[in-house]
């Protein structure tokens, strides 16, 4: 990457984050210095998606039928974590893609905390982890302890050895509530989930689990529309039935 082109990219990602800001989509101040330190480009695949177009606020396709959200639903769910995104603080990324919000979200529990993307397609999981290494130096370090992305279904048994985490966002659509991530949820947790029937718009839910350990789930009245949340038994190429 050229000096030219890197100041372009900054520009470009500065303006956008801007943009989502007078929107009222995003006020934190770390929410929005953790945002315009990622470049969304550098999660774009030329080959799926024009990075001309990496700052316009569209979901992007980048392989084996998965997408990159809108930067408005990243901003949203910036903004419903945000009391969980502490330094120290456990994050779960479920359908992590291309790796953009595993990178954020390292931003903003480091030093300290923990990042794991989980990614039902493989060739994804591997591609992100480069992703986040090149646009995100700095984090490079961390791979491993501080954040990691890994090939597996979250609905399996492959948090079963994880400690509960603080925030989980769900990068795709459940028909119900997930309640094998309900129980990974730490007291004072939150998550974040699209539930509804596949291929049709969902509502994006959150669920907190009080210090208590009780859940209190509740509906913003947001439509969404995501890809569907693949079940353990469907095939893992990206696509489900």
């Amino acid at each position: 990457m050229s000096n030219g082109t890197g100041k372009m990219q900054k520009v470009g990602q500065h303006a956008l984050v801007n943009s989502l800001v007078q929107q009222r989509l995003l006020a934190s101040p770390r929410g929005i210095d953790a945002m315009k330190s990622v470049d969304r480009a550098a999660f774009i695949d030329n080959r799926f998606y024009n990075r001309m177009y990496a700052y316009a606020d569209e979901p992007a396709p980048i392989g084996h039928g998965q997408t990159i959200s809108a930067p408005h639903m990243h901003a949203t769910v910036l903004k419903l974590l945000d009391a969980q995104l502490k330094p120290g603080h456990r994050v779960l990324d479920v359908g992590s893609g291309s790796g953009y919000l595993v990178a954020v979200f390292a931003k903003l529990v480091l030093p300290g905390g923990c990042v794991l993307g989980l990614e039902k397609v493989p060739e994804l999981a591997q591609r992100s982890i480069s992703n986040i290494q090149a646009a995100c130096p700095e984090l490079a370090a961390e791979q491993g302890k501080g954040w990691r992305v890994e090939h597996g279904n979250a609905l399996s048994e492959v948090t079963k050895k994880e400690d509960p985490f603080h925030a989980i966002h769900v990068g795709a659509a459940a028909d119900e509530l997930p309640r094998i991530l309900v129980d990974k949820l730490a007291n004072g947790g939150r998550m974040v989930v699209p539930v509804g029937p596949r291929y049709t718009a969902q509502r994006l839910v959150t669920i907190d689990k009080d210090m208590d350990g009780r859940v209190h789930q509740r509906d913003g009245g947001l439509l969404v529309n995501y890809v569907p949340l693949t079940r353990p038994s469907e095939l893992e190429d990206g696509y489900a039935p």
